[in-house]
């Protein structure tokens, strides 16, 4: 939806009101509050496979009183309520640190993966459930970077270049969003994943289902249509 704003505010007469009204209708989306939700519902489905490990209410599992009989039962629950407790400590860390950028959650993601892997078989779950967020958040950081540069070329067509004194910032190294004018205009991108600047590399690979190594849009002209025309 954003890449299609884009294409119609890029080539497309538009008034001011209807600038205006896209403007505002990014402003309202909440995308950190969207994500924070998804955060606490993925949390409580995993607490609900420990409990469900737990108490063997999954068939696949048989029954508590079958499990019981199982010589080093009481050994196996202590191991599963060890592995809860380090689940619920990462998905709070994702739950109360939403506004942190990709970099931040890569570095923490490593130390945390240290500390799994030197646990040899410990934390079994943990290491099946507790990433499943993190893609969730990266495409969250997508799409407010795209948000955020069209954000900024809204301003551009209505401000002329002095929207480009209090740029925001970009969700994944909380750096301004960086702009650059050549001759065929201008491009406002994020860096995108790979944290560097590709000079407003928006190309990707046949069959890449990644993000493009920038993010975001260009080139196009800060002056839009309808004022060019007057």
């Amino acid at each position: 939806m954003i890449d299609s704003a884009y294409y119609v505010v890029a080539t497309t007469p538009t008034s001011d009101e209807t600038r205006t009204e896209l403007a505002r209708e990014l402003a309202n989306s909440n995308r950190r509050s969207s994500l924070l939700n998804s955060l606490k519902m993925e949390r409580a489905c995993g607490i609900q496979t420990f409990k469900d490990l737990r108490e063997s209410n999954n068939t696949n599992f048989g029954g508590t009183k079958a499990l019981k009989q199982i010589p080093g039962f009481g050994l196996k629950q202590a191991y599963l309520n060890d592995d809860e407790t380090e689940y619920i400590r990462w998905m709070n860390y994702a739950i109360e640190n939403p506004e942190k950028t990709h970099a931040e959650r890569v570095e923490f993601g490593k130390q945390f993966t240290r500390k799994l892997d030197r646990s040899d078989f410990r934390f079994s779950i943990t290491k099946l459930l507790g990433f499943s967020w993190i893609p969730l958040a990266e495409a969250v950081d997508h799409c407010s970077a795209k948000a955020d540069c069209l954000k900024v070329i809204l301003r551009l067509q209505a401000e002329g270049e002095t929207a480009l004194d209090d740029l925001p910032q970009d969700p994944y190294t909380n750096q301004p969003l960086v702009t650059k004018e050549s001759n065929q205009g201008w491009k406002i991108y994020s860096v995108g994943k790979n944290l560097q600047d590709d000079q407003g590399d928006f190309t990707k690979q046949a069959f890449d289902f990644s993000s493009p190594p920038d993010i975001g849009y260009g080139p196009f002209q800060a002056v839009s249509a309808d004022q060019d025309e007057n």
